[in-house]
């Protein structure tokens, strides 16, 4: 049998052992946990910059609209009222529709991202090791 002092070695060797282990999978938990906020975040930029195009464009395309509806109703004012009206019509189904087309998308996102654990096997059966959102 072992002697006390060789119990105490091990005992204190597997200490270590166990804390080093500790340790480095609260490393990896910080780098996960980072590469998810940088992998949020470009997310979210990206999202800012292709909704500040979109509303140049929409921008541009409603003035073309109004310049358009003019020309055919002889009525500035009614060609802008008409834009107006479509847009409001457009945030309102907007409005009506926010759980699905806002809501649902952010929280499958926002979960799939952090709930998600890496080299889960998909339904088609194979693991992936990449974290893409765009499923």
């Amino acid at each position: 049998m072992f002697s006390s002092d060789e119990k105490i070695a091990e005992l204190t060797h597997l200490v270590r052992e166990v804390r080093e282990y500790v340790d480095l999978r609260l490393e990896l938990a910080r780098y996960d946990l980072t590469a998810k906020a940088i992998q949020l975040l470009s997310a979210l930029c990206l999202g800012v910059i292709v909704l500040m195009v979109v509303a140049v464009a929409f921008l541009f395309l409603s003035f073309s609209l109004v310049q358009a509806l003019h020309e055919w109703l002889h009525s500035e004012s009614a060609a802008y009222l008409i834009v107006g009206g479509a847009y409001l019509v457009i945030a309102a189904m907007v409005y009506l529709l926010r759980r699905r087309l806002i809501y649902q998308p952010m929280a499958r996102f926002i979960g799939h991202l952090f709930l998600k654990k890496d080299n889960q096997p998909t339904a088609s059966g194979n693991a992936e090791t990449t974290n893409d959102w765009r499923e």
